[in-house]
C-alpha cells in the first residue's frame, strides 16, 4: 500500500508530492535506520512493480525523493 498521501484528489488527479520527512531526535538512530531500509526495500519493489499507470510516475519520484531527505536527516542523528 503506498501512502495516503497520494490518494487521488477530488478532481482525480494524482499529487505528485508528499510532506517531508519528520525525523523526530526523541527516536533511537538505530531504530530510524532500520525503518529507512524497510522503506527502501518498499520503495524498491514499488519501483520494480508493473501495472502502476503513467500517472504515477511523479508519485513514485516523490517517493524516492522522500527517502533520499529522510536519509539525509537519519545521517545526522548520530
Amino acid at each position: 500500500m503506498t501512502p495516503m498521501d497520494f490518494a487521488p484528489r477530488s478532481g482525480g488527479g494524482l499529487p505528485d508530492a508528499i510532506p517531508a520527512p519528520n525525523i523526530r531526535a526523541g527516536i533511537a538512530p538505530a531504530v530510524w535506520r532500520s525503518a529507512l531500509a524497510l522503506a527502501r526495500s518498499f520503495v524498491a519493489s514499488v519501483m520494480e512493480t508493473p501495472g502502476f499507470s503513467e500517472r504515477f510516475a511523479p508519485c513514485k519520484l516523490a517517493l524516492v525523493q522522500h527517502l533520499e531527505d529522510a536519509g539525509v536527516q537519519i545521517a545526522r542523528l548520530a
